[in-house]
């Protein structure tokens, strides 16, 4: 399943998601972006305040270097 959702909008959130899943927000769960940190390649991280579908507020912070996200 791809997580490429409309209801998410957030490129590099869902780079971040595609390559390494997580358990709380599976495809589909993200009802929108309430703030947002821009990281940097090779820099400092991004970080994200989601909300889920269930109106569930969820924190995610992400790295991405040459190797890809972490």
């Amino acid at each position: 399943m791809s997580w490429k959702d409309p209801l998410c909008g957030d490129w590099d959130l869902e780079e971040c998601l595609t390559y390494n899943p997580q358990d709380l927000l599976p495809p589909g769960s993200v009802k929108r972006v309430l703030a947002r940190v821009e990281g940097e390649n090779d820099g400092g991280s991004w970080g994200w305040v989601v909300e889920r579908t269930d109106k569930t507020p969820i924190l995610l912070i992400g790295g991405c270097d040459y190797t890809g996200w972490d």
